[in-house]
């Protein structure tokens, strides 16, 4: 039986994205950190947050675009499957654990301020993404309303396996 290895976050990006691409075989990676926070109260009554930090890596035409489009503060959304590596130095075995992202999607946020990327530009150089092997990436742009607090937000969303085009999944979703 073929396991599931699904992980999704909705977070906060932590960090710059860093982005590097591979002479002569039209590589490239992109790694960066985002948070996610956890709401409690303790056993005095007393409002907490959790933040965890994750670590999510991303390849190819979707490094590129995280790239271009993802900066410090955006909220977003990542799935992926978990990863370890390991790595030994001086005979200590280190194990770094990460989420290798096959899609990215922005989240609406919240207040006038907000440092997300336009969604309607990120729409637009996604779709330039394709290349003559590579289909259309599938991008989706939908406007959501918020009643609670009466602004709207918009969503768009990189797919790993429309850039590599591989789709081949067995999901039922």
């Amino acid at each position: 039986m073929e396991g599931l290895n699904l992980h999704m976050l909705n977070a906060t990006i932590g960090s710059d994205v860093d982005y590097r691409e591979f002479e002569g075989n039209d590589k490239a990676v992109a790694s960066f950190s985002v948070a996610t926070n956890r709401n409690y109260k303790n056993r005095d009554g007393e409002k907490q947050t959790d933040t965890q930090w994750h670590k999510v890596e991303c390849w190819n035409k979707l490094a590129k675009f995280a790239n271009e489009h993802l900066k410090k503060g955006n909220n977003i959304h990542v799935q992926g499957e978990v990863r370890t590596d390991k790595s030994e130095k001086d005979g200590v075995t280190r194990y770094f654990t990460k989420t290798l992202a096959n899609r990215i999607t922005f989240l609406p946020t919240s207040g006038a301020n907000s440092q997300n990327a336009s969604p309607s530009e990120a729409k637009e150089q996604v779709s330039n993404l394709k290349s003559d092997n590579t289909p259309q990436p599938n991008v989706q742009a939908n406007t959501q309303s918020n009643t609670q607090s009466n602004t709207q937000g918009q969503s768009v969303t990189a797919n790993q396996s429309a850039f590599n085009g591989d789709g081949d999944d067995d999901l039922p979703f």
